[in-house]
């Protein structure tokens, strides 16, 4: 989506680098949360729990992998790129992770650390540069993670509560519930804001427009009942949604010339009038 050409070495960089920052920081977030994870159904399997893997060896792979996806990113995506991705590891593990048996806001800490990958693709697409094209791929996955997270965590409310966990779900149930429903509509306003901005065409908005009305019939109906069932189709809902919209996002993508062509126009635009208000003056 970032402007200008794809370079097939800078994309696998990114790819490979992000993945094993991302796959870092889960391993130092199930280390921390071995003897939790033991105690609800959802993560009583994972290898640490279960003695498959070592607490020592899931350390080394965390160390490795961090560092080494980190020095990827900087050396053949951007250092941009690189201090985002240790950034958003260091955010995850060390403000996101212990958040979550500390206060409901944990989902919001958590939202901005999955709001942040974006950012790391669009920089090592432009060499480290960012601009309003990022911002509002980032808000799109920072908005649709609360309806996503708060109807997953619906059905999960036991075993959040048996391990301790702060979520809105189990503290806060009507703040879930209007939370997974106002964050569907921003996810909606920020559809509209990205052909606004020229990152897409105008059809963007009119070939999302009936699956942002699905979800916001999902997540309304999730609001209303708050029942299990609607919190599950809108879970399920959610994960075909962001992809539908990620495809149609990249085929109405604005073409590079058009773009150019556009802040070509808008430097010229500002001059004339800058220039208008000094006569003026």
């Amino acid at each position: 989506m970032a402007p200008g050409p794809v370079d097939p070495l800078t994309l696998a960089a990114c790819l490979a680098g992000t993945a094993a920052v991302s796959a870092s920081a889960n391993s130092v977030n199930q280390l921390l949360e071995m003897p939790y994870d033991a105690q609800m159904s959802r993560t009583r399997a994972r290898p640490l729990v279960t003695g498959r893997v070592s607490p020592a060896t899931a350390a080394s792979f965390a160390a490795v992998s961090g560092i080494g996806g980190v020095a990827l990113l900087a050396s053949l995506a951007s250092p941009v790129s690189a201090g985002i991705a240790a950034a958003n590891h260091l955010l995850y593990c060390a403000a996101y992770t212990p958040a979550k048996r500390r206060t409901v806001a944990n989902t919001a800490i958590g939202a901005v650390v999955g709001a942040l990958p974006p950012l790391i693709g669009w920089s090592s697409a432009t060499g480290g540069s960012l601009d309003v094209g990022a911002l509002l791929l980032g808000l799109l996955m920072f908005h649709w993670q609360f309806p996503h997270f708060h109807a997953l965590s619906w059905s999960l409310r036991d075993d959040y509560s048996r391990a301790g966990y702060c979520m809105a779900s189990v503290l806060q149930p009507a703040r879930c519930r209007r939370s997974a429903m106002a964050n569907s509509i921003m996810f909606s306003a920020v559809c509209y804001c990205l052909p606004l901005s020229g990152v897409t065409s105008w059809f963007f908005l009119v070939d999302t427009l009936p699956f942002n009305l699905a979800l916001l019939y999902f997540a309304a109906a999730f609001y209303w009942r708050g029942d299990s069932n609607s919190g599950r189709r809108l879970f399920k809902f959610t994960l075909v949604n962001l992809p539908i919209v990620f495809v149609l996002m990249l085929i109405s993508r604005t073409p590079d010339s058009e773009r150019e062509r556009a802040k070509q126009d808008s430097a010229r635009d500002s001059g004339q009038h800058h220039q208008f208000g000094f006569w003026r003056f």
